[in-house]
């Protein structure tokens, strides 16, 4: 009898399993309207190849940043598209920040923002001639411009001008207000860009239907089981923060060292990091992703995504083996600074660390200090937490901002698989987290992992088809 009962208990355990992963099905959006909107990607390469020229690199100290460069990038974007700006009102933010509205019809209807930077990281030197063409020359060749910020992320600055541009020439009006928010120091630990044109827009009470920024792109062999292209949409940004630790020495030549010298203690503690990694968890924006990616994989694979109720445990040893699948399921850690003495027959005084963590839903800035505290378990070294940001919110996938991006995606790529993602990485968006619940993150183009490479990398660049269909995406977007 026994028997008889735990053969039926395995029998209904397998079916469960095996229904629940029949039963997974694509959700297919309605794809939206392309407006006929003329597009002139050779003048739109033009204006990003002119865009690259001019070098708008962002430093972390304000006194080396270039302003003029970002002031000659303003004038050059109001003499490249005039219409824009004789349609929507401009603000410069800080100098070098800019702000665009355009006015809709109606007014019932909340806006909506898209963003952009302008700063670009620079080149590090030594690697300049690695390049097929100068980093900051804007090449047109070989059916792409080249130069940096290329990909991240002039080229859909200048999409969304240029759909603007093309849909204004065409006598168009959005229904809603659009704004346009260009941060100037998204590639800085600073925070007088993107920060204070939130808290600009916070004081004058405006709230968002939907902010769009960088993300996520229609990426080509994504997932392993997946034959077709997978169009990523960031609902939620892991948090950031910079963890200092120092110990302390004492003077005096290496000739006669103590036991452990504060060189030697940190070296200790990083190590120790990185043999100790942060737990493994499965959070919201990452079961929505396998969740959806479930019903277009291999049989195999579509089970286990199917079924992570049951499969999670074993999941998540597995996937955490590679360093994307890592990042996607705990709490990153990566030593990239060190410091110690100034002479190599020098006892340092003071030897320090820098680790750059990123932060998973689920866990915080404070419950992160106490577990390097426990796992380095030594009171000598002191741990600071500076550039701190915590995870973001997560916004929902069944809102009018998930669904028309979603729609958008699904009229030029309608070959693509639409997924939800957690962002590992960090942008601009979750600074206007306080002026809407509704956060998402895509840059309109498909690419494959060596052109995801490029970005901050050598030989950065966007094909002209690529720069097309960015701007055929946000004349959808203002559509909509």
């Amino acid at each position: 009898m026994n028997s008889l009962i735990i053969l039926t208990a395995i029998a209904v355990f397998v079916l469960v399993i095996i229904v629940r992963a029949v039963a997974a099905a694509e959700k297919l959006y309605t794809a939206a309207n392309i407006p006929p909107v003329k597009i002139d990607v050779a003048s739109a390469a033009e204006k990003l190849s002119a865009a690259v020229r001019i070098r708008t690199i962002a430093c972390d100290e304000i006194g080396e940043t270039d302003i003029k460069a970002f002031r000659d990038f303003a004038a050059y974007l109001k003499k490249s598209f005039p219409l824009v700006h004789s349609e929507m009102k401009r603000e410069v933010i800080n100098g070098a920040s800019l702000l665009y509205r355009w006015k809709g019809k109606d007014k019932q209807k909340k806006p909506v923002l898209f963003c952009a930077h302008i700063d670009v990281v620079p080149v590090e030197t030594g690697t300049e001639g690695d390049w097929k063409y100068p980093p900051f020359f804007g090449a047109i060749k070989d059916d792409s411009v080249w130069g940096r910020g290329t990909q991240d992320i002039k080229n859909q600055l200048i999409a969304l001008l240029e759909a603007a541009e093309a849909m204004i020439a065409q006598k168009f009006t959005p229904e809603r207000d659009i704004y346009f928010a260009f941060g100037h120091d998204e590639e800085t630990r600073r925070h007088d860009g993107a920060d204070v044109i939130a808290a600009l827009l916070k004081d004058r009470g405006i709230l968002f239907e939907y902010v769009l920024d960088e993300g996520g792109s229609v990426l080509d062999n994504a997932v392993t089981g997946v034959k077709r292209p997978v169009a990523f949409i960031g609902i939620a940004e892991k948090g950031f923060v910079n963890v200092h630790l120092e110990a302390k020495g004492g003077m005096g030549h290496s000739s006669m060292p103590p036991e452990h010298t504060a060189a030697g203690i940190i070296c200790r503690t990083v190590s120790r990091l990185e043999t100790h990694s942060c737990p493994l968890a499965l959070t919201v924006p990452v079961k929505q992703m396998f969740s959806a990616l479930a019903p277009v994989t291999r049989p195999g694979l579509r089970m286990v995504f199917s079924n992570m109720w049951f499969f999670a445990p074993l999941f998540k040893r597995i996937f955490a083996l590679s360093p994307q699948g890592a990042a996607l399921l705990r709490t990153t850690m990566a030593a990239t600074m060190l410091s110690g003495s100034g002479a190599p027959n020098v006892l340092p005084q003071a030897a320090s660390a820098v680790v750059n963590a990123r932060i998973l839903h689920g866990e915080s800035s404070d419950t992160l200090k106490s577990y390097i505290g426990k796992v380095i378990a030594d009171s000598s070294v002191s741990i600071e937490m500076h550039q701190v940001y915590e995870p973001s919110k997560i916004s929902p996938v069944d809102s009018y901002g998930f669904m028309r991006t979603a729609g958008v995606i699904r009229a030029l790529w309608p070959e693509a698989v639409i997924v939800p993602y957690l962002v590992a990485g960090g942008g601009d968006a979750r600074k206007y987290e306080e002026l809407t619940d509704c956060v998402y993150r895509f840059t309109p183009a498909r690419v494959d992992n060596s052109e995801m490479k490029q970005i901050h990398g050598t030989n950065e660049r966007v094909s002209l088809q690529n720069l097309e269909d960015s701007i055929k995406f946000y004349t959808a977007m203002f559509a909509g």
